[in-house]
């Protein structure tokens, strides 16, 4: 993978997790240069970070809802309980 390559590179002490570079590939919509900004805007930081807080950061960069909060939404919007039941937990 190229964008695990351009990684390794600048950070020569550490890798990358898969589920990082997949979000990345997802966002780009196979847009290279796209990706590598991408994986430039979330290792700003001097020293690597853990896949967490990447993941995180992509979430907050792009204004995404994390996938557990998607799921909780998707579950409330298809159930047949009450609403404000749900909302309130």
């Amino acid at each position: 993978n190229n964008l695990a390559y351009i990684y390794k590179s600048e950070h020569t002490n550490s890798s990358i997790g898969n589920n990082v570079l997949e979000r990345i590939c997802n966002l780009s919509d196979g847009d290279m240069r796209k990706a590598i900004n991408i994986l430039q805007s979330i290792c700003m930081d001097k020293k690597p970070l853990q896949n967490k807080i990447y993941l995180e950061k992509i979430e907050q960069i792009y204004s995404f809802i994390p996938d557990k909060d998607f799921e909780s939404i998707v579950d409330i919007l298809f159930s047949k309980d009450d609403i404000n039941v749900k909302i309130k937990k």
